[in-house]
């Protein structure tokens, strides 16, 4: 019984990895855009402890519960195969107050061995409401570059969904 179960299995893992091998070979006809979602929660923290004290965690984000604005911090990788100057950031943010909200972010994008670049943006959210922060045409500025930004959040303000969007014009993603 137990050959038989190991052939079996055999026969299972070469058909895994020849589907691997075929999902895994790169096709010059492949994609010229690969957009990744991200929850706060996987890419986000407060960079200092008094930051942290505030921000309340859950599966889909990360919220303010304190009575001042803290700073969160938030990290997500660029695909290296992407073109360097063509990603698209999107930070999505939901009010959970009553009053508006203004939210203030600066992205940097790149790294310490090819360089990097910084560029802000902000949105104002009525109570109760969601909006996103969004950047294009991003420079990471080196093929190992990722984006990196940093956002102010108010009183009951949660940062959740994150998306970034890598594109080569050569179809190589």
């Amino acid at each position: 019984m137990n050959a038989i179960s190991g052939i079996v299995l055999k026969g299972g893992l070469a058909v895994l990895v020849a589907g691997s091998a075929l999902a895994l070979s790169t096709n010059a006809g492949a994609a010229t855009q690969r957009a990744t979602y991200v929850t706060a929660t996987a890419a986000c923290s407060g960079p200092i402890p008094s930051s942290d004290g505030a921000l309340r965690r859950s599966p889909i984000g990360i919220r303010n519960t304190g009575t001042s604005n803290v700073f969160i911090s938030c990290s997500v990788p660029a695909d290296y195969v992407g073109d360097l100057a063509t990603g698209i950031v999107e930070v999505h943010f939901e009010n959970f107050g009553s009053v508006e909200a203004t939210v203030n972010c600066t992205l940097t994008a790149g790294n310490r061995f090819g360089g990097f670049g910084s560029v802000a943006g902000s949105t104002v959210m009525a109570g109760g409401a969601d909006s996103y922060v969004g950047w294009s045409n991003v420079d990471k500025h080196h093929a190992w570059g990722s984006y990196n930004f940093s956002c102010i959040l108010p009183p009951d303000v949660e940062i959740n969904t994150i998306i970034d969007v890598n594109q080569d014009a050569g179809d190589g993603l």
